[in-house]
């Protein structure tokens, strides 16, 4: 596969078998190259039937192999028998409210797991569990046989979409944000995250993206990117990607909740809590880390908004979706 190829046919006998994507330009090998298989390509095809692509679904649940035998008597897995134990569901996937953690996961749709969370895909092939649920469609169901408390158990489980702490990445879609008094507050996604290459983005960032799951309380992170400077925000023109804590003695679990807050100052003034800690003492200059509260007039706050949109031309103080 050369420079330019990715995107084109791929045929084995005469027959299109899938899409050239990419090369291995590794040490240790040549001539390798990576297609799209016709399987992937016909399950794409077949979700934009109704005109919309609604994505690739997946089950929600985290996972650990049981091939310690300490653990398989543990969990009760009888000789002779597979799975692998289920370690967090995520809040509001298709597995929420029906998968317990603990349960042992042994097929889905009928396909035997094996203990290292694999399947028989075809003779001396093995494929990953997950690629049973990604081939359905968005709406359909899948059926789990697992093991609670060394009784087994059929759940059957509608495959809907849902969102992580940390979303996406997503396409052709416009960000959401949200400014007021200059500060642009906006929830944090992978989108956002790719900015950067993926050893300079924020460690923090990171964190939240791949070790915290979302929750009933907490839906999102939300951050304040930067700072539109105008006179009411002296002081904190240079904060930016700081994660907003609490508004007006409020936790902040998502985006709605600084836009309610906000309409609820604290006498007359506005606090925003930051997770930035400044004032380490270790140095005082221009470039010093500039707040860990953010404290507002409120009304100053709110007669300055149309004119920093109107002098940064942004046509209003909120993405369509908020509107």
């Amino acid at each position: 596969m050369n420079p330019g190829n990715s995107g084109g046919p791929v045929f084995q006998d005469g027959r299109l078998i899938g899409i050239s994507f990419q090369s291995y330009s590794g040490s240790g090998a040549e001539n390798i190259g990576y297609i799209v298989p016709i399987t992937l390509i016909e399950r794409f095809l077949g979700d934009l039937k109704d005109g919309r692509y609604d994505g690739v679904p997946s089950l929600g649940v985290f996972w650990q192999k049981t091939e310690s035998p300490a653990l398989r008597e543990t969990l009760r897995i009888p000789k002779g028998q597979d799975g692998v134990m289920v370690t967090r569901v995520v809040y509001g996937s298709p597995a929420w409210g029906t998968v317990r953690e603990g349960d042992v996961i042994q097929s889905l749709d009928g396909t035997p797991v094996l203990s290292d969370g694999t399947f028989l895909f075809r003779k001396d092939e093995r494929l990953e569990l997950s690629h049973l649920a990604n081939m359905h469609q968005m709406g359909e169901e899948a059926v789990l046989g697992v093991l609670r408390d060394g009784a087994p158990h059929q759940l059957r489980l509608k495959l809907k979409p849902y969102a992580m702490l940390v979303p996406g990445p997503d396409y052709d879609q416009r960000p959401t944000y949200f400014i007021y008094a200059g500060l642009v507050f906006m929830p944090l996604n992978r989108n956002y995250m790719d900015i950067w290459d993926w050893k300079d983005q924020s460690a923090r960032f990171r964190h939240y993206a791949d070790h915290l799951m979302p929750s009933a309380e907490r839906r999102q992170v939300v951050i304040i990117n930067q700072v539109l400077p105008h006179d009411v925000n002296i002081g904190y023109h240079k904060l930016q990607q700081v994660v907003v804590e609490r508004v007006n003695g409020r936790p902040v679990f998502g985006l709605a909740d600084v836009i309610n807050a906000l309409g609820d100052p604290q006498g007359p003034r506005h606090v925003i809590e930051i997770d930035n800690h400044a004032g380490s003492g270790a140095r005082s200059n221009y470039y010093d880390e500039p707040a860990t509260r953010v404290v507002l007039d409120a009304a100053a706050a709110a007669a300055a908004n149309v004119g920093i949109l109107t002098r940064f031309d942004i046509p209003a103080d909120r993405s369509a979706d908020l509107r």
